[in-house]
């Protein structure tokens, strides 16, 4: 006999259950949002860690008070009406040298050191001036490196090395012309020269013109070698020192490899050929 279908069955599974929540998974969500409302709280809005004392080292030529203002707006700029830079654990070291680089050119170097958990400490190298090089009515510092900055009074002297450029192109310092000029007033006091002023030319290239103390200028050319030029000068002086009936009336012209070209009273040129003197010491020309 077969048995008959099987009835009042039923399924129970766990999946018809439900779980209640854990009391541990609140309780560390809680912890963590007020732990998280706390940390925003402390960064943004206490003054726990605020920066209350910035400290700049005296420069010479950059004024103090210059740099605190700068630091300070940093500090106080504001981001979804906040500020966060106030606070010395958030404010970006690294960004504040870069910008103050920016803001002053005239530093060589800047260091922005945090002295937890109050206090900034600014210091730096300025660059040293050598010279003035003004374009176009405009005059900027320039130092050994060729780096130009802020405006300066156009001058001549001693001090500072004076450089007119009269080309008509946009105001930056030509390397170039920067190396053989750097070359030439290391070079002229050991001959006994003077140096008033350096002068480039807007309607020649590849020419400048050393200003000396004695009326007379010195024309040099960067196709040729600079310090082979400055050889020959001193050749031809100790040559014409024998002489003292010697003394050039406008310019010495070095422009010609193992040639010297001096004038008696007439502008420099070319053409017609200027009055040559040849050193007995040198070499004929290629």
């Amino acid at each position: 006999m077969r048995p008959g279908p099987i009835t009042n069955v039923r399924f129970q599974g766990s999946f018809n259950k439900k779980r209640p929540v854990s009391l541990k998974y609140v309780a560390g969500t809680a912890l963590g949002l007020f732990a998280f409302s706390g940390a925003i709280y402390l960064f943004l809005f206490s003054s726990v860690f605020m920066i209350r004392d910035i400290y700049v080292q005296d420069f010479q030529r950059i004024k103090q008070s210059d740099v605190l203002a700068h630091v300070q707006s940093m500090i106080n700029t504001e981001q979804w009406n906040f500020r966060p830079y106030r606070d010395i654990l958030l404010f970006n070291a690294v960004y504040a040298e870069q910008d103050l680089a920016q803001k002053f050119p005239s530093l060589e170097k800047v260091r922005v050191a945090k002295n937890y958990f109050h206090t900034l400490e600014i210091s730096g190298v300025e660059r040293v001036p050598i010279g003035i090089w003004c374009r176009q009515n405009e005059c900027a510092y320039f130092d050994d490196k060729g780096v130009t900055w802020g405006k300066a009074i156009p001058s001549s002297g001693a001090l500072l090395t004076a450089v007119n450029d009269y080309r008509d192109t946009s105001f930056k310092l030509d390397q170039d012309f920067f190396k053989s000029i750097q070359i030439v007033t290391k070079r002229l006091p050991e001959l006994g020269i003077a140096l008033k002023n350096i002068e480039i030319p807007g309607d020649l290239i590849n020419e400048f013109r050393v200003h000396t103390g004695a009326g007379y200028y010195l024309v040099f050319a960067l196709d040729s070698n600079v310090d082979k030029q400055l050889e020959v000068l001193k050749i031809f002086l100790e040559e014409k020192s024998k002489d003292p009936s010697f003394h050039p009336k406008k310019y010495i012209d070095l422009r010609i490899d193992g040639r010297v070209y001096f004038d008696k009273g007439e502008q420099p040129t070319l053409s017609p050929e200027p009055t040559l003197e040849q050193t007995p010491s040198l070499t004929q020309p290629r």
